[in-house]
């Protein structure tokens, strides 16, 4: 992997009881490439890597364990004994014959370029030419550091050292027995025109920059580019299964680990080779990846055969100790990337892979972005599909290590075809920081396709896909085969993607025996001051079995990360037509098969946990499900860090996510999103099947934020313009149609059009009735739903409005909640908070002063009411009553003239005196 793990292969130390070994020029013989002293293209500048592929025979003398110096007669072009570590310019060469071969790094010497002699210091595992019979010594690198060292060194004597470098492969197969280092300040342009980098260490193979400190510098991040290159490995993987220490403790700073049966070959004293230590931590995922974790190989008694030891230490940047983990886990080899950049502005044009005789082709990752924050990938198109994909580790074709403190990349991959079949994932980014995939297939891969995560730090990241096709194929999880397969992996990331629809995601169905169609959740328990919250349910899977205590269940789900303290599975049948299975995962119902499940006891070494679900029906536990987020002192749910998932195309946790329509997975519920629904995943039994439901099977052509507490979801501003600006065009143009258009609706009953509160997210997300000749995705309106709509989609239409509890009006949106609403509709009254208009053309009131009449009984007077404004006529219904008795009995008689602007209201007197009311107050409402 990256920085710190790549000092990258071996850099040797001393050994405490090296002896010196001054080998005699006189007794040497050389054998090298004709032409050494002038073995660069001085006319175009370009140095030919096969001119650089030198080695030296020794007649006589020997190289034993430990320091040794030696002569070389010439010192060939790019050889110098200031190539080392220490001046960040390590440089290896190959001791070839007799004895076990192996790369060696220089140490120090006083060759420099094309001298007619001088010595070079390795430090050596092995003895070479015992008894002073003689040894060969040569390029460890085909050639290829030697051409890139001379060419830098040359440009640093010319007037400017920004000359850029050109290197010329041959067109055939260059191998690599230990790493390539380019550390320039001018660009390097190593054109493969047909030939091929192979791969003969566990260290990553060509590593840009300075990739020993963790830190990125100027002087050696230069900007190269490879073009027309096919790379390749013929490196074996391997796994042995140490035999002590039984569980390695977390924090552990080393640790040297007993194996019976050491790997054939591997040596455990050539030191910093990079393997993988892969094994859960009491149960649950022991890294930040997973369960494996890189390590750097610090000496051993291994030696191909027979048993040993091997020591490891922590190699994965940013961290220093080891990671925990459990009885059973592994050591094994093959993770090591093709390219490595911490640089700036490394450029891949046109690369390619190939396979390697013998079929020993295993990359960990293709690319590698550490710390170079303008990578890019402008054709990539694999020949050989030679990422290593196993229950213990999964490769990837662009890997970023993080963390955002150190290694921040940023890449852009285009044009290119990440296709895998069924060998690994496309993408696997923890920089915390940008990414972009444009005009690029996705397409067959196992666990993935991309796997975006802020684990490893960064601020709200861009995740961009633009015409990103992809497609998973008949792919089955390499982790383990009763485990589904998302498209992306989204945490805390804000991704859009727009371009062909998203690959569907693999569901698994855990078995087919039966016409009832069971969906199977997930819940994370974590204990906060020991009371345990509880996580959405996630889906992990469907199955087609009547009754489980006749055909039990297999259920399986991959374990969760460090925080999870449980877990619990639980089930809802379906009925009906896919996917109506959820009816509401909402407050207690009969869901419960088993809960409060220890990792440490259902979970394997790899992270694959599993229960067998033998209850019936009617012996289901009562389950309490919590929705996210909870409020106040009582909220009992927590969002886990869940690093896999089984289900749909998209899994968001955190973060937010704009584009195409997809099957849409999400650790919240579905109040915290704005979405529309979705139809995605394959049914075994044939047919377009469902995205599941808690899983927020949604279909999302706008942005939405799932939003990470406090925060809260992010509104959609949509500008209603005129067309023109300033004084130009037309101003307030009256009578539009509006910017949200629904069309004529063709649906005649009543439907909502939005719906402002849905009382049972999951049922809508997850339905679909196909009982009719048209798909329905729709689920049919409840009571507690809350929105507005139309119906009679004929020639005339109709909008209303309904909720569950209440529909209020207000005045002054700045004064909301409370009882500062104006009119309340409940399923009991209508309530009026504030007055009724005394002027409207339907309804109009008015108050007047009363009339008095004659002293004797029965006497009448008359008064006119004017209206502020006539009706259109007189067809209209009038009441009056009299407010207030001035004098005697006045009682009104009634209207004895009505026009459309006035009325004649009468009153008696019922005793002999004068009658008066203080007013008179009328209401009239038109026909």
């Amino acid at each position: 992997m990256a920085v710190k793990h790549c000092v990258s292969f071996f850099v040797f130390s001393l050994f405490a009881l090296a002896q010196n070994v001054v080998t005699n020029p006189s007794t040497q013989a050389t054998a090298q490439p004709a032409g050494i002293g002038s073995n660069h293209n001085v006319a175009s500048w370009a140095s030919e890597v096969d001119q650089f592929a030198w080695s030296q025979v020794f007649a006589t003398g020997e190289i034993t364990p430990g320091s040794n110096i030696i002569t070389l007669t010439p010192c060939p072009l790019g050889v110098a004994g200031t190539d080392i570590y220490a001046n960040d310019t390590p440089h290896w060469l190959y001791i070839s014959t007799p004895g076990t071969p192996e790369p060696v790094a220089i140490t120090g010497g006083t060759c420099v370029d094309g001298a007619a002699s001088g010595t070079v210091a390795i430090s050596a595992v092995f003895r070479h030419g015992a008894g002073n019979t003689g040894f060969t010594i040569g390029t460890a690198t085909g050639g290829l550091q030697e051409a890139l060292n001379y060419a830098n060194r040359r440009n640093l004597g010319q007037p400017s050292p920004y000359v850029p470098v050109y290197v010329d492969l041959p067109k055939r197969d260059v191998h690599l027995y230990a790493p390539v280092y380019i550390e320039n300040q001018s660009s390097v342009f190593v054109n493969g025109a047909g030939g091929a980098l192979i791969d003969n260490s566990y260290a990553n193979m060509v590593q840009i920059g300075d990739t020993f400190t963790e830190h990125y510098k100027v002087k050696s991040g230069t900007h190269v580019i490879f073009q027309n290159v096919a790379v390749g490995s013929a490196m074996g993987k391997w796994t042995v299964i140490p035999t002590l220490p039984t569980t390695i403790a977390a924090g552990a700073a080393a640790a040297t680990l007993a194996i019976s049966a050491c790997p054939k070959g591997f040596v455990a004293a050539i030191p910093n080779q990079f393997l993988w230590l892969n094994g859960t931590n009491q149960g649950l995922e022991s890294t930040y990846s997973g369960t494996g974790e890189l390590v750097r190989v610090t000496g051993g008694t291994c030696t191909g055969s027979g048993s040993g030891t091997i020591n490891v230490v922590q190699a994965e940047p940013g961290i220093s100790k080891l990671s925990g983990h459990d009885a059973g886990y592994s050591l094994s080899a093959a993770v090591n990337s093709a390219f490595e950049s911490n640089g700036q502005g490394a450029t891949f044009n046109n690369v390619t892979t190939i396979n390697v005789p013998g079929g020993r082709t295993n990359f960990g990752h293709v690319f590698q972005v550490d710390n170079d924050q303008s990578v890019l990938i402008d054709g990539f198109f694999p020949t050989a599909y030679l990422l290593r994909h196993d229950s213990e580790f999964v490769g990837s074709y662009l890997f970023s290590p993080g963390p955002f403190s150190l290694l921040a990349g940023i890449a852009s991959v285009t044009k290119s075809n990440f296709s895998l079949q069924c060998s690994g994932n496309a993408v696997e980014w923890y920089s915390g920081n940008q990414i972009a995939l444009s005009d690029t297939i996705i397409q067959g891969y196992d666990t993935f396709g991309s796997k975006l995560s802020l684990r490893r730090g960064g601020f709200g990241p861009e995740a961009n896909y633009r015409d990103v096709y992809s497609e998973i194929g008949n792919c089955v999880n390499a982790i383990s085969p009763k485990l589904g397969i998302p498209d992306t992996l989204d945490y805390a990331y804000n991704l859009s993607r727009d371009g062909p629809p998203i690959s569907n995601g693999v569901v698994p169905w855990l078995v087919l025996r039966g016409q009832n169609t069971t969906v199977y959740y997930l819940v994370y328990r974590n204990l906060v001051d020991a009371v345990p919250h509880f996580s959405v349910p996630i889906p992990i899977g469907y199955a087609n079995v009547n009754d489980p205590s006749a055909n039990p269940v297999d259920v399986y789900w991959y374990t969760g990360a460090a925080g999870v303290s449980s877990f619990d599975i639980i089930r809802v049948s379906a009925s009906g037509h896919l996917p109506n299975a959820p009816t509401g995962l909402a407050g207690p119902g009969a869901y419960g098969v088993a809960v409060n499940i220890n990792p440490a006891t259902a979970c394997n070494i790899d992270g694959v946990c599993h229960i067998r679900d033998d209850i019936a029906p009617g012996a289901l536990a009562s389950y309490q499900v919590y929705e996210f987020p909870g409020g106040g002192a009582a909220d009992r749910t927590w969002k886990p860090y869940i690093g896999r998932i089984g289900d749909g195309a998209v899994f968001l946790a955190g973060g937010s996510y704009t584009g195409n329509p997809t099957c849409l997975i999400t650790d919240s519920t579905a109040s915290n999103t704005v979405a529309f629904f979705n139809q995605a995943n394959t049914n075994p039994q044939g047919g377009q099947g469902p995205c599941l439901a808690s899983g927020k099977g949604v279909f999302a052509p706008f942005f939405f934020s799932m939003g990470r507490s406090p925060q809260t979801t992010p509104g959609i501003l949509i500008p209603d313009h005129t067309g023109f600006v300033d004084s130009l065009g037309v101003k307030g143009h009256d009578n539009m149609t509006g910017i949200l258009n629904f069309a004529k609706s063709t649906i005649r009953t009543p439907h909502h059009l939005i719906t402002y509160y849905d009382s049972a997210p999951d049922q809508t997300e997850a339905f679909q009735d196909r009982s009719g000749y048209a798909t329905r995705n729709r689920r049919t309106l409840q009571a507690n739903d809350a929105g507005c709509g139309v119906f009679d989609g004929g020639l005339t239409s109709s909008i209303f409005c309904s909720a569950g509890g209440s529909i209020s009006q207000y005045i002054d949106s700045s004064n909301l909640g409370g009882n500062n609403w104006k009119t309340r509709l409940t399923s009991a009254d209508f309530t009026f908070n504030v007055g009724i208009g005394p002027d409207g053309s339907g309804f109009k009131h008015r108050r007047v002063g009363g009339c008095a009449t004659g002293s004797m009984q029965f006497n009448t007077c008359d008064i006119t009411v004017t209206w502020t404004t006539a009706f259109a006529d007189a067809n209209y219904t009038v009441t009056c009553t009299g407010d207030g008795i001035t004098s005697g009995v006045p009682q009104i008689e009634g209207i004895t003239v009505k026009a459309a602007a006035s009325i004649t209201v009468r009153t008696i007197a019922l005793t002999a005196a004068v009658a008066k009311f203080a007013t008179l107050d009328c209401s009239a409402t038109h026909d």
